[in-house]
């Protein structure tokens, strides 16, 4: 399997980019709302002028709309493509933006925000097509084998996933679908699945291909893993879990599956790793250690317990024995610069729970000052400090926000500092920061900018909605 450097990632080595671009499942109904929201950050970030286009595909792959995305009037979009006569939707959307400048990066920076009449959720970019550049020049990874793929299935909750074919035919394969269960049980099947036109959407429904699926998980989550190929797209997926009775959805990424994909490692054999957990009030909260890691033995130290944790067997912690932080550390060798986390948020026991894809914090990330992220009137801004890789954020030292809408070009402006720590790790709500964000946002999804020389923090964005249903992504 091909390796995958975090190094080369943290050093941009993605080769000449002039064209960033993400792919998302897009879906709507009566009770079911897709918004594809990004700002104009190339121009904020790199001053790059930028041509977004976005082409609406139904799942065979077939071409069904394409317009322009234009920033003349406004620094967000907020996108949400309709047919004529279509009440009921479901497809892709693909946004490209070209320019004439190196983009640096070829990955999009888009959130899909789904809403039904309980939920909402936000998951960032998960997978594109390539470039003719990066397919010449073999900057590629065609070959899925995902994994970090919670199972829900109940007598109410199916789970899904969801990956894209690329831009030309993929030929008949056969699928390789694993299920295991909380207990280490593990099951396997084989789907069949006939050539993909280009650009295709392909669903898969586990407890379609698993029977008796919701008894083998028996009322706790489990984790699947897919293998399959596409061609020339990525091959991340969108997962997730939906009420059957379709009132509500939450969803995530899959991720490689490290117990097969090999991956860079720390040199020294005692460096530590870190997840902080922010402090969330009014949220139940658990981190999940997903079973597909880099083979061995693993140290979990939470705050209030410590923890072994073995590849292929799922590590559940609940909020109070992770506490604030988690240190890992791998036995008898060097520990990977990628370790799969996820912290799990539930705020209302009638709603689906939150999984927000994460990772681990290490020496060799580099420092991060620029955050930006989708919001709304709703909205909390999170952030964690990672006080043990890059040192204590000095309580003078300013936090830069801005808030941007889909109304106009001008932000708001707001300065805190670090004393305002303790209250960002529990979650600002953006109302307290920008008094007037209803009517500056006016009923749309906004757009909030983060700036800091400190470089250490970790930004989220936080979404609820009035059924208590609520939703983390980590932000851009």
């Amino acid at each position: 399997m091909a390796k995958i450097s975090q190094s080369n990632h943290y050093a941009n080595d993605f080769g000449m980019i002039f064209r960033s671009s993400a792919i998302f499942y897009y879906r709507y109904s009566k009770d079911f709302k897709t918004t594809l929201s990004f700002m104009n950050y190339w121009k904020l970030k790199r001053d790059i002028e930028v041509t977004v286009v976005a082409s609406l595909r139904d799942l065979d792959g077939r071409l069904l709309s394409r317009e322009f995305i234009a920033f003349d009037k406004a620094m967000v979009a907020n996108y949400q493509p309709t047919l004529p006569g279509c009440a009921e939707f479901t497809g892709s959307v693909d946004i490209e933006a070209f320019s004439a400048k190196n983009l640096v990066i070829p990955y999009a920076a888009i959130m899909a925000i789904y809403e039904t009449p309980m939920g909402i959720s936000q998951v960032h970019s998960y997978t594109r097509n390539y470039s003719r550049f990066e397919v010449e020049e073999g900057r590629t990874i065609t070959d899925g084998d995902e994994a970090c793929w919670t199972l829900r299935d109940s007598a109410t909750v199916q789970s899904f996933g969801v990956f894209h074919n690329g831009p030309a035919e993929q030929a008949a394969q056969t699928l390789k679908l694993g299920v295991s269960s909380k207990s280490g049980q593990r099951l396997e099947a084989s789907i069949e699945l006939p050539a993909l036109k280009p650009f295709a959407t392909v669903r898969i429904l586990p407890r379609d291909h698993v029977p008796g699926l919701a008894e083998f998980l028996d009322g706790d989550t489990g984790s699947a893993t897919l293998t399959f190929k596409v061609n020339q797209g990525f091959t991340r997926m969108l997962v997730g879990w939906e009420r059957l009775d379709g009132k509500d959805f939450q969803a995530t990424h899959s991720n490689f599956n490290y117990s097969r994909h090999e991956t860079d490692r720390l040199e020294a054999t005692a460096a530590e790793a870190y997840m902080k957990i922010p402090s969330l009030t009014g949220m139940k909260k658990e981190v999940r250690i997903y079973p597909e890691s880099d083979p061995g033995s693993y140290w979990i130290v939470g705050e209030a317990k410590r923890f072994e944790y073995v590849t292929g067997r799922e590590l559940t912690i609940s909020g109070a024995d992770a506490g604030a932080l988690l240190r890992v550390s791998k036995s008898g060798g060097a520990l990977p610069t990628r370790l799969v986390t996820a912290l799990v948020l539930q705020k209302s026991d009638g709603v689906l729970p939150a999984e927000c894809s994460l990772g681990v914090v290490h020496a060799k990330r580099p420092l991060k000052r620029l955050y930006w992220g989708p919001c709304s009137e709703r909205s909390r801004l999170v952030l964690a400090t990672y006080e043990a890789v890059y040192g204590d954020c000095p309580p003078h030292e300013k936090i830069e926000l801005q808030l941007f809408s889909a109304q106009g070009q001008e932000p708001l402006k707001r300065t805190l500092t670090g004393a305002n720590l303790k209250a960002l790790s529990d979650g600002m709500s953006l109302t307290d920061v920008f008094p007037g964000i209803r009517e500056f946002l006016g009923g749309e999804f906004g757009y909030y900018t983060l700036y800091c020389n400190y470089g250490g923090f970790f930004c989220f964005s936080l979404l609820e909605n009035e059924c208590g249903s609520v939703s983390l992504e980590h932000s851009f």
